[in-house]
This record gives structure tokens, C-alpha cells and sequence, in this order.
């Protein structure tokens, strides 16, 4: 039990140094998302020095679990932090700019709803203005993903 203890207690310290890490990147200016942090975790526990920590952790007496908990302490931030950001570094940046408004599915399903409103009848204008009411956005993001339709949204551009 006390071995299943400390081996908890190594694991919780590597975290420990792999967001301390994270925070030393952003205080040096590097923002990364959770994405990134994520992918910088996976990194770091599919690393020979992660792998040979869980074999210690597995086979280990305490006296030795709590060497192991003392080198992560001391060495492991060191260790892991230059790996880390070159990997983290070889990520793609977020998309810059502002966010879209509709997905492609809505996009598709306003031009289905503007040529079902024109089949029955209606104007242009008052279709999209129906429609831009009932999605929430403005009447000119409807009027471009109007223009925007092709065949394969099941509509003939006129």
C-alpha cells in the first residue's frame, strides 16, 4: 500500500515539473493552448526517461521510489524543458482572426431554407431576412453564404 502510495506521489510530481514548465514558457512569452499542453504531456510520458520512471515505479522498493521522487524533483525539470518546447514549437499555430459565424452545416442548411422560402413564393430579400431573424446573424453573412452556393449543396447558382 505505502509503495502504491509514493509511486502516486512521484507521478503527482511529474506533473508537477511538466505545468511548471508550461508556466515557465509563459512567462518567457509563449502562450500554448490545451491542445498544445496535451500534446506536450504525451510527449514527455512517451519519452525513454518517462518509460524508465514507470519501470522504477513498477519494480521498485520505497527506499528506491523515493530516489526516483527526489531526481524528478531536482533534475526532471531541467530534463524535459527544452524537449518539451521544441515540440511544442513544431505544433501549427491557432488560426488567427475572428471566429466563424456558421459552420458549414448551418451554411448549407440557410441555402436549403432561402431556396425552400423562394420556392414558396418569396423574394430574396425577405427570405433572407427570415432567415438571417431565425440564425442570428446579420441579413449581409446570409446574402454572402447565398452567393457562396454551389452543386453540391444541392442549388443551381442562377
Amino acid at each position: 500500500m505505502r509503495k502504491r502510495k509514493t509511486s502516486a506521489a512521484v507521478l503527482r510530481e511529474i506533473d508537477h515539473v511538466i505545468y511548471r514548465v508550461f508556466d515557465e514558457l509563459r512567462l518567457d512569452g509563449i502562450s500554448l493552448t490545451d491542445h498544445q499542453k496535451e500534446y506536450g504531456v504525451s510527449v514527455v510520458k512517451q519519452s525513454p526517461g518517462f518509460k524508465a520512471i514507470e519501470e522504477a515505479l513498477r519494480r521498485g522498493s520505497d527506499a528506491e521510489l523515493k530516489q526516483v521522487a527526489g531526481i524528478v524533483r531536482e533534475q526532471m525539470f531541467a530534463a524535459i524543458r527544452k524537449p518539451l518546447l521544441k515540440a511544442v514549437k513544431q505544433l501549427p499555430h491557432p488560426k488567427g482572426g475572428r471566429r466563424r459565424s456558421l459552420t458549414d452545416e448551418q451554411k448549407v442548411e440557410v441555402r436549403r431554407d432561402i431556396g425552400a422560402l423562394m420556392g414558396h413564393g418569396a423574394q430574396l430579400k425577405d427570405a433572407v431576412k427570415r432567415v438571417s431573424q431565425s440564425v442570428g446573424v446579420s441579413t449581409r453573412t446570409i446574402h454572402r453564404v447565398w452567393q457562396e452556393r454551389t452543386e453540391s449543396d444541392g442549388m443551381k447558382k442562377s
